[in-house]
């Protein structure tokens, strides 16, 4: 944003509905004025038809021959609860798409967190058995490794761990980052006490539960918190794998949403609260122990910053 946009945004960034439609009206403008012509260094190849995911995966293969994809048939609508996508990959600048199957949980925001396991060959995403959302393991031939009770927000650099939310509660004040289907059993409640973080050994198949939302709504609470609706989401783990990172959200009746950044290790122990003020979005961990995120401090504001884990600083 430059200077006049930043002043604006600082303005209506509190009224949700108000700056939804200033950005309506402010795109609709400008989608009349002739685009700025830019040239990269790299050439792309377009592939229509085809989309990945999120910005905190990489959807290329350890020794970068092959990209993974899902392809979609339908135009670029909601997805509704029975409609699926295809998964699986491209070999490098081949055109050809290699389909591995169907899911039938993804959103257009983070697709089925599909991704490659570690340093393997093995692909992970998310599906919906007609009851609840579950994950499943694939070789690059389309033969099925193994299928958990639970889907997966976020796998470990080693392919040894997983984290899970849930992505049907999501669908309700969240829907860019929930599924059309399935059910949230708490739905009517504000702050889930069964809802929450659940770890998943993805080498034995074992399951942890490591806290509930309302457990963490519990810790060093905001008086926003009084009145939002809260849920767990964006989890990432560090380069080691020792700690991971995810988002305490709660969305109040004017559309508002409040967000904490919290660390902890693998096991869900040493739980750390960034010193954030409402806002945090597209996070990244540069090592172990810094993290990258956008987000509005007392002492700057909204900005870029770089955070030191489990420090102040």
């Amino acid at each position: 944003m430059n200077k006049i946009e930043g002043a604006i945004y600082e303005l209506i960034r509190n009224y949700p509905r108000l700056k939804k439609n200033v950005v309506d009206i402010y795109q609709f403008i400008f989608s009349f004025l002739p685009r700025v012509k830019m040239s990269i260094q790299f050439p792309i190849n377009i592939r229509e038809g085809y989309f990945y995911g999120f910005h905190d995966k990489c959807p290329w293969s350890i020794d970068n021959s092959m990209i993974l994809a899902h392809k979609f048939s339908d135009s670029l609508q909601k997805p509704e609860e029975n409609q699926s996508v295809e998964i699986g990959y491209f070999m490098g600048d081949d055109k050809r798409f290699i389909s591995l199957g169907e899911t039938r949980c993804w959103n257009w925001q983070m697709g089925s967190m599909l991704q490659w396991i570690g340093k393997t060959s093995r692909i992970i995403f998310n599906d919906y058995d007609g009851n609840k959302h579950i994950s499943r393991i694939l070789d690059t031939k389309g033969n099925e490794l193994r299928i958990f009770s639970a889907p997966v927000a976020a796998v470990s650099p080693n392919g040894k761990w997983a984290v899970s939310h849930s992505f049907s509660r999501l669908r309700r004040l969240a829907p860019a980052y929930g599924y059309a289907n399935g059910r949230d059993p708490e739905e009517n409640k504000p702050v889930p006490n069964m809802e929450g973080l659940t770890q998943l050994n993805l080498e034995s198949g074992e399951k942890y539960t490591l806290f509930s939302v309302d457990e963490i709504a519990k810790i060093a609470p905001e008086p926003s918190m009084a009145k939002g609706y809260h849920y767990f989401t964006h989890c990432l783990f560090s380069p080691s794998g020792r700690r991971f990172l995810f988002y305490h959200r709660w969305v109040l009746s004017n559309g508002q949403t409040w967000t904490r950044m919290i660390s902890c290790n693998r096991d869900g122990s040493d739980l750390f609260i960034f010193p954030t003020t409402g806002t945090v979005t597209h996070a990244t961990w540069k090592d172990d122990t810094s993290i990258l995120a956008y987000a509005y401090t007392n002492e700057f504001g909204g900005d870029y910053c770089l955070f030191r884990d489990q420090s102040n600083n």
